[in-house]
């Protein structure tokens, strides 16, 4: 992923400008059969788009981020300046892993 420094200062200095999409791991799992030995046991949702922001996060020590759940996003993650309207909400990010991107939102 590389060096998160820049980032993580970013996120400590200015805050979180963007949320992180993540899929829960049912919707994840469906739209990409055969992945399911890439997850953690008790993970409860994987990150689409944004696993770079919730690394340096963790790395800025920031205990939440904000995170958007979105089950549509299927196998590949959607360009688009109109992201798909979904509730906002808040995860932990309390979470080292060396496979996919995860967390457990609250």
């Amino acid at each position: 992923m590389g060096d998160l420094t820049e980032l993580a200062g970013s996120l400590t200095t200015h805050g979180q400008k963007q949320v992180i999409t993540v899929m829960n791991r049912d919707a994840y799992l469906k739209a990409n059969p055969g992945l399911e030995a890439d997850l953690e046991p008790d993970t409860t949702h994987v990150v689409v788009d944004g696993s770079s922001r919730l690394a340096a996060a963790r790395e800025a020590g920031l205990a939440t981020i904000e995170i958007m759940v979105s089950d549509d996003q299927g196998a590949t993650p959607r360009k688009s300046s109109n992201p798909p309207s979904s509730p906002t909400s808040t995860a932990k990010t309390s979470r080292n892993s060396t496979k996919p991107a995860h967390c457990n939102a609250s």
